[in-house]
């Protein structure tokens, strides 16, 4: 899949590597989704600079076959065919043309300019300013959850589940937590504010993994980025919907800190 340098030490390491075998410096999960997306560009990156390279010769093609057709066939096609226009029309019989205007006598010049324009003394109306188009407010990540209480052999954890393109809550979302450990799956589902709880039991290692089912939308899910989804453009928004189309979305097992009683889990989710 390939490597990513640790920000601790600059070793090359495995993107999903949930630490550094090197100078054994824990990596977050937001360092490591960042390390799999940029890994991810990588291709992307290079098929638009290859289209961008072909885009400028194209441009440059038509330019230079612009100014050949003007200089070579053009513009001596033009001027025949102002000269016939101009004396079929009987132009050349005035005296002054823009050619000899220099020639004019100043008295000829001024009598044969055009009278100024008195000032209209109506006012126009003063222009109205557009009427801002409504934002679609997105959704706020739901931080007053009662949940599941929370007790030293399970964590209290709860989320949201959202629409990438459209920032909306995703209600009735199935949920499965699959422990690495023990195998057991625990399930949740959210409810119509796309928000959901669960008892984990605690686990020191292996973590669990993560399924995300919904008949409107992929079976995949992208965990929240830093900086939150929400917070971004549509373009943006788009860009990250592209690569998951196009790209495999490889997850690290879900494993809360120990420290943490009440941990706080983001998704996002695609329309199929």
């Amino acid at each position: 899949m390939g490597w990513v340098k640790c920000q601790g030490c600059g070793a090359q390491i495995d993107p999903s590597a949930t630490s550094c075998p090197v100078c054994l410096r824990p990596r977050s999960r937001p360092e490591i989704m960042r390390g799999i997306i940029e890994l991810q560009k990588g291709p992307l990156r290079r098929r638009r600079s290859v289209l961008r390279v072909f885009l400028a010769l194209g441009c440059l093609a038509g330019v230079a076959l612009t100014v050949w057709n003007e200089r070579a066939w053009m513009a001596p096609h033009y001027r025949a065919y102002r000269s016939f226009f101009v004396t079929w029309l009987g132009l050349d019989q005035y005296p002054f043309t823009p050619d000899n205007k220099a020639a004019q006598p100043a008295g000829q010049a001024a009598a044969s300019a055009p009278p100024s324009e008195a000032p209209s003394l109506v006012t126009a109306p003063p222009p109205t300013a557009p009427m801002p188009e409504p934002v679609a407010e997105p959704p706020k990540t739901s931080t007053t959850a009662a949940g599941a209480p929370a007790s030293p052999d399970h964590w209290a954890l709860r989320g949201l589940v959202y629409d990438l393109y459209t920032l909306k809550p995703v209600a009735k979302a199935e949920l499965t937590f699959t422990s690495r450990a023990t195998g057991k799956a625990l399930r949740s589902r959210t409810d119509g504010k796309g928000d959901f709880t669960l008892r984990l039991p605690r686990l020191t290692e292996g973590g669990y993994d993560i399924t995300v089912r919904h008949p409107r939308y992929l079976d995949n899910f992208l965990e929240e980025y830093d900086p939150p989804y929400k917070t971004m453009s549509p373009e943006r928004r788009q860009h990250f919907g592209a690569m998951f189309l196009q790209s495999e979305v490889l997850h690290v097992p879900y494993l809360p800190s120990p420290d943490e009683d009440r941990p706080h889990l983001d998704m996002v989710l695609m329309p199929r």
